[in-house]
């Protein structure tokens, strides 16, 4: 019954965005105070996209793009994938953008832990300077409508 009332309480007093921030733990208590008031539980699961930054030397840019595509291809097939591609930079041909989309925390972690992220680790220690791997947790997207609706604001 406690836990009940706290995510009633929760739900009550709680903004979406701050139960995005809330711990793994309160998070649990929290998905489950906006499942009793009926808000989309997908509000809260944040979809994941993780990009990598990196520099690859002049000679060596055209292999590492395909050991990428050897990492990118078996990710396709795993549960919570949404989305991955790679890209270079059109100022640089050196500079390469490798990105994947995942559904859940869940199933981004599950990525991170398995070896093919290890390859993926082993193929940033080839940059010919330090790469960068970000995680983007998403809790909404909008598109023109948002455009519209900031710009009605004047």
């Amino acid at each position: 019954m406690l836990e009940f009332e706290l995510a009633t309480m929760l739900a009550e007093h709680v903004s979406k965005a701050t139960c995005n921030r809330l711990s793994s733990k309160c998070l649990i208590t929290c998905m489950s105070a906006v499942f009793l008031v009926g808000i989309p539980l997908a509000v809260i699961q944040a979809m994941v996209i993780a990009i990598l930054r990196m520099k690859s030397f002049a000679d060596r840019t055209a292999e590492l793009i395909q050991a990428l595509r050897a990492v990118m291809r078996p990710a396709r097939a795993e549960n919570g994938f949404l989305s991955s591609q790679i890209s270079v930079d059109v100022d640089d041909a050196n500079a390469i953008r490798y990105e994947e989309r995942w559904r859940s925390k869940k199933d981004i972690e599950t990525q991170v832990r398995s070896p093919r992220y290890t390859h993926l680790l082993a193929l940033m220690e080839s940059a010919s300077e330090q790469p960068s791997l970000e995680f983007h947790f998403v809790s909404e997207t909008r598109g023109l409508e948002y455009v519209a609706s900031a710009r009605s604001q004047d």
